[in-house]
């Protein structure tokens, strides 16, 4: 089919990147669509082809017959409609094309060790912490979305240890499948927080043998462990740490809640001395969008992938009150932040009435369960929220 129809709706990712939560036991065609069951049968009985599972395959046929495929939805389809920068216009993933689906070999992998985590995160969630998953069991869910419920199996895999996790069939059928892929661009790692898990070092250095390999960290790990895993790692040639953080001071560890701000320091001043390569990945979202631009000046020279965040969609970078916007928006233009149109054009877009009480409802119970104080917001911002 020629490009031109595919161009509307087309993403490289479905062709390019596989995602896989070895705790879950589910699969994405990218990280940021929503996941789905890996069937351990079919991939016991068609080693090495778990990037061309009969779900992915129907994804691609979707896709190129110039049809919008469901799991978009959220990160493309819904910010695109809004007239704000999708996950796909943001990397450009529109433009490459491929016409057959099946594909032989795969660029990305993207390994999800689990999700522990000592972090809470303002835009994460149960899926990617273990730390949001219990402050949901001991508390209660913060709305009707099924990101903020509990159901058994999250119960389920409260229980389950690492050890048990790592021990158990599935997780080792996985690892085997894993290692049969053949990936030939990079393999990224992961959690909740990578350097909580138990063997990590073990398990990068028998993958960065053959592969590059990138390792996200939130930094939420004491020092004296942090500086001993890094330490174990060999292969350094082919290792970078991407490291999440968009803001400083008071608004880190707002943001990051469960982590501080000298914490962070300490174990960025690690990789330093370790002499590792990095760079960081910031999540925009409203609630980070305060800071940023200070962030990046303190950082001015240091690498930043930016990734928006759009689920839950009140979180958007365009869920603010207008005079927040005009702050916001005053601060970027002052920047060197290289991609501070596309962000200056999503924040422009049109809020609703319902996203915004949304917003005030999850953020008041947020701040209330954490002991926060939102006067490290605006206060047109919070009066806007309390309709003050």
């Amino acid at each position: 089919m020629p490009a031109s129809k595919m161009q509307g709706v087309y993403c490289s990712e479905k062709f390019t990147w596989l995602s896989v939560d070895l705790e879950k036991r589910q699969s994405y065609s990218c990280c940021a669509v929503r996941p789905t069951a890996i069937d351990l049968d079919w991939v016991k009985n068609n080693p090495g082809q778990l990037f061309n599972t009969p779900h992915l395959i129907d994804e691609r046929q979707t896709m190129l017959a110039g049809q919008p495929v469901a799991s978009c939805q959220i990160p493309c389809w819904q910010p695109e409609s809004q007239n704000m920068t999708s996950r796909r216009m943001l990397f450009h993933t529109q433009e490459k094309q491929f016409t057959s689906t099946h594909v032989p070999a795969l660029e990305n992998l993207h390994i999800m060790l689990g999700s522990t985590c000592n972090m809470t995160c303002s835009y994460c969630c149960k899926q990617n912490s273990s730390a949001w998953a219990r402050d949901l069991i001991d508390h209660g869910p913060y709305s009707d979305r099924d990101i903020f419920k509990i159901f058994p199996v999250d119960r389920l895999l409260a229980k389950i240890s690492q050890t048990e996790h790592q021990t158990s069939v599935g997780y080792l059928s996985l690892v085997e499948e894993i290692e049969s892929l053949h990936t030939t661009d990079c393999v990224y790692l992961t959690g909740g927080e990578t350097f909580l898990y138990n063997n990590f070092a073990e398990f990068v250095n028998r993958i960065s043998v053959n592969n590059r390999v990138k390792i996200f960290t939130g930094m939420g790990v004491n020092p004296t462990r942090f500086k001993s895993q890094l330490s174990k790692l060999v292969n350094r040639d082919r290792i970078t740490l991407i490291v999440s953080a968009e803001n400083c001071n008071d608004l880190y560890e707002f943001n990051r809640f469960g982590n501080t701000w000298q914490n962070f320091n300490t174990n960025l001043a690690e990789i330093e001395n370790q002499e590792f390569d990095w760079y960081f990945s910031s999540v925009i979202s409203n609630l980070t969008i305060f800071g940023f631009a200070e962030f990046a000046k303190q950082f001015e020279g240091r690498y930043i992938k930016y990734e928006f965040c759009s689920d839950p969609d009140f979180l958007n970078v365009n869920v603010l009150d207008d005079a927040s916007k005009d702050h916001v928006i005053s601060m970027l233009n002052n920047s060197n932040i290289d991609f501070k149109d596309k962000l200056i054009s999503s924040i422009e877009a049109a809020t609703t009435e319902q996203h915004r009480d949304q917003l005030s409802l999850y953020l008041t119970e947020f701040a209330r369960r954490r002991k926060l104080n939102l006067n490290i917001y605006p206060s047109t911002f919070v009066q806007w929220l309390t309709h003050a």
